[in-house]
This record gives structure tokens, sequence and C-alpha cells, in this order.
């Protein structure tokens, strides 16, 4: 019994072998799948030197303006979008030369000394009177950067992108004197422009809004030249630049145009 019982259990393992060992029989091969390789692309700027129209920038007028254009170029290999952040002026009073002058400047009407003087302004009773706008052709717009409610600084962005590799854009930024607004303290003061930081970002996959968020606005794009500057800043500032006419500096924009035809003419001699 213990014998049969042995022979079975024989024949059922070398059953189960020979089945175990068909399923390998079946005809296979094998080949290496190809390799994809993915090459990141760039993402690179350049900028060139800052170009200044008008008269001259160390006898400024109340009234004056000056065209301020500077070239950048897509140096990568991506279409990008473009912005100017963290522009503004870093105002610089001579309190000292208003001290001496200050009988002459008539001050006594209305303070009674420097320390005077200096407390108002301190106060804010005296507005920056320079104001900075996109030409209204540039392709560009700009907004206020503020800090509980204080104008810092301005932001411009180029809102006729994408720029693709290899292409160049021309910022041209208007910087005019309000006469009305610069009054007697500003005689012999500093301005000095803080050109700010130009940043790129991808144009594709929504990048520009997830690295700029709500700064960014596409709808720019859709805006007659006014709008976007009210968009960007208010209606007031934008005022200041536009009237029924359209733009109010004109002439000051330009002057980029005519020094370029004479210099093509002066070429062409």
């Amino acid at each position: 019994m213990k014998k049969r019982m042995l022979m079975s259990m024989l024949v059922i393992a070398l059953v189960a072998a020979v089945i175990g060992g068909g399923t390998m029989a079946w005809f296979t091969a094998k080949a290496d799948a190809p390799v994809n390789e993915f090459i990141a692309g760039s993402v690179m700027l350049e900028v060139g030197e800052e170009v200044v129209y008008g008269e001259d920038m160390e006898n400024v007028n109340p009234g004056d303006c000056f065209l301020k254009c500077i070239e950048v170029e897509n140096k990568g290999t991506k279409e990008m979008e473009l912005r100017l952040v963290d522009i503004g002026f870093d105002v610089t009073i001579e309190w000292d030369w208003l001290e001496d002058h200050f009988y002459e400047l008539c001050f006594t009407e209305d303070y009674e000394d420097i320390e005077d003087l200096q407390a108002a302004y301190e106060a804010g009773d005296y507005e920056i009177p320079a104001f900075f706008a996109p030409c209204p052709d540039s392709g560009w717009v700009m907004e206020y950067v503020k800090e509980e409610d204080e104008i810092t600084g301005f932001n411009f962005y180029y809102a006729e992108g994408p720029v693709a590799p290899g292409e160049s854009v021309n910022l041209c930024v208007v910087a005019s004197f309000d006469g009305g607004l610069m009054g007697n303290i500003w005689q012999t003061a500093q301005f000095n422009q803080v050109n700010g930081t130009f940043q790129a970002v991808q144009a594709s996959n929504e990048a520009p809004n997830e690295v700029w968020g709500a700064d960014w606005n596409p709808e720019w794009l859709e805006m007659e030249p006014w709008e976007a500057l009210v968009e960007g800043t208010s209606s007031s500032y934008a005022d200041y630049f536009y009237d029924e006419d359209g733009f109010k500096f004109d002439e000051c924009c330009d002057q980029a145009n005519e020094e370029n035809e004479e210099n093509d003419q002066e070429n062409d001699e």
C-alpha cells in the first residue's frame, strides 16, 4: 500500500514537472528600447546700453521731458515674456543750498526756517515732480509698485510678447518733469533714476501666471494705451500723459525716430 502511494506521488510530481517545464517552451526574444533624449531649453536675455534723448540732463527745467530707450534681446532658445521691475527715482534735495538761499527763493512766505521746510517735505506736502510712462507704440505697459498705499516705484511689462529667440525689443519710456509741481524746493535737486532689473520667464505652460501671479495681466493686450495705463496706475496718473487728443508727449517719443532718421541719412551719404 505504501509502495503504491509512493509510486502515485512520483507520477504526480513527474506530470507537474512536465507541465511546469512546458510553460517555458514558448518562443521568446528581447531587445533594448530606444533612449529618448530631452534637452532643456534656455531663457536668457541681453540688455543693451540706455540711450537718452532730450536736453541737458544736468540742467533740467520744469516742463522738460526725456526719452530713455533700452534694447533687450532674447539670447535663449525659448520664447519668453519680459518685464522690468523696480524702476523709479531716488531724490536727493540739497538742503544746505536751499538754506543759503532761503530768502531769495521766497520760502520765508510760508516757513520760518529750513527745518520748517524739511518738516513739510517729510510730511508729504511735496509730490515728486517726475513722471514715467511708456510711449504708446512701444508695446510696453506700466503699473505702480506700492507699499502701504505709497508709490515706491514702477514695473514695466512687454505686452506684445512673447519675444522669440533672437528677437530684440526696445523699451522707450518718457520721463517728464511737471512744471506745476517743480517748485523751488527742487532747485539743484538730484533725481537719480533707479533703472531696476529686467526679468524674463518662459512663455509656455502658463509660466508668467505662475511666476508673476496677479501682477501679470494679459488683458493689457486688448486695451488702448490710456486704458492700460489706468489699469496699472490710476486715471489721474494716466490723465497726466493723455488727453482727448491722445498722448501729450508725442514729440518727446519722436526724438528717437528723428535721430535714427538723421543717422540713416548720414550713413547713406
